[in-house]
């Protein structure tokens, strides 16, 4: 069984920045410390929002935020500053403004869409609930335009890009994630 924290309930300042995790990709992991429970992981509950734009073919899905764009900027915010003050530990050869950072960074939250990816070829594990059923498989057309849906998520951490001769931090970074489950109409 998974937890998740109602995106209207998350505090951005509970949120808990690990340790990078330095491999041949690396990761910063994120976690949720709420005064009496400790959540390993930052798994998200997304508010019933619509469906923008399905592709299957190759797993981006863009929701219509609204309303509730504030608090994902705020915490995508949050995040990009933590990488701006922590990069000089993360690693110690690179100093980049945060007016870079910000043009390096690939956002999950902009301009009142939420982009995130489902990549259906490769996951048979995220379970999708539609007509009073669960599924463990996505079947074409079952997600379309102006669907409202909920959505769980984990962003699993920072994810930083490395440049593939000198193996270094290329200054770009995103919010790595993975959808667990899809709740529809």
């Amino acid at each position: 069984m998974e937890w998740a924290i109602p995106l209207q309930k998350l505090e951005v300042g509970k949120i808990q920045i690990s340790k990078l995790q330095d491999y041949e990709k690396s990761i910063v992991p994120l976690g949720y410390f709420d005064g009496t429970y400790t959540f390993p992981s930052l798994n998200i509950l997304l508010p019933s929002l619509t469906v923008e734009q399905f592709e299957p073919s190759n797993g981006k899905l863009i929701l219509r935020v609204d309303t509730q764009e504030a608090k994902l900027l705020a915490l995508q915010s949050s995040l990009l500053n933590a990488v701006y003050i922590q990069q000089s530990s993360w690693f110690p050869d690179t100093s980049f403004s945060l007016e870079e950072l910000k043009a390096f960074f690939k956002p999950i939250i902009e301009n009142k869409f939420l982009y995130l990816y489902f990549p259906v070829q490769f996951n048979n594990d995220v379970h999708i609930y539609k007509d009073k059923q669960w599924h463990t498989k996505y079947v074409e057309g079952r997600i379309k335009k102006n669907d409202t849906i909920r959505i769980m998520f984990r962003i699993q951490g920072i994810s930083f890009h490395k440049n593939n001769y000198k193996k270094n931090w290329s200054g770009k970074f995103r919010l790595q994630h993975r959808i667990i489950a899809i709740l529809l109409g």
